[in-house]
């Protein structure tokens, strides 16, 4: 908090005085996040409602890599026990958003009506959270983050999608998958160097 408000040129008590607690100026620091990763979809978006929620999802890589510093340091605040506020924060905050996406796809067919908006909208962000977590512990480069980021939405969404999207979403499925096989294979060997690399 100091420090905050030593680059915001104000007094340690001003942040206070403006917002009230720590955890409401977390919540400011998601919510400019989050506006600033829709801003970006404006325009950009799926020729469908799917597409759409597909389109959201992959651009969602490019985001948290356009400042990996920040992101990096917002998700292990969250995924650790010592802020346990921010995931809360994330978690409230991004859920409502993605949901309206998630609705969409069902409510234009695309996705299966026995499925439940918040249902699927939880499982989906469960899914990516996973992915973010290893992003975190493996220091994934932005491609692999990207490919990884894209198999798993697919694997969540083509379960649920009606058969011609369905049948788009395998074949984007089998791509992915060759692409992260291709990487991890390449990576392998110069792996396995640098782990029997002797040591000084």
């Amino acid at each position: 908090m100091a420090l905050l408000a030593e680059r915001a040129g104000v007094s340690p008590a001003t942040p206070y005085n403006l917002l009230g607690s720590k955890s409401e100026i977390l919540r400011c620091v998601v919510r400019d996040d989050i506006e600033r990763f829709v801003g970006e979809l404006k325009g950009n978006s799926g020729a469908t409602a799917l597409e759409s929620l597909l389109h959201a999802a992959d651009h969602l890589v490019s985001h948290y890599e356009r400042d990996r510093q920040f992101h990096m340091g917002l998700f292990r605040a969250a995924f650790s026990t010592e802020a346990p506020e921010v995931f809360g924060i994330l978690s409230t905050e991004s859920a409502a958003w993605w949901l309206t996406l998630v609705a969409a796809a069902i409510d234009s067919g695309e996705v299966a009506h026995i499925v439940r908006p918040g249902q699927l909208t939880n499982a989906l962000l469960r899914m990516m959270g996973g992915v973010v977590q290893t992003w975190l512990a493996a220091s994934w480069p932005p491609d692999r983050f990207a490919l990884e980021m894209n198999l798993s939405v697919r694997l969540v969404l083509a379960s649920v999608s009606t058969p011609i999207r369905r049948d788009t979403m395998l074949r984007e499925i089998a791509d992915l998958q060759t692409s992260i096989d291709a990487m991890s294979a390449e990576a392998g060997p110069q792996a396995m160097k640098t782990r029997d690399r002797p040591r000084p």
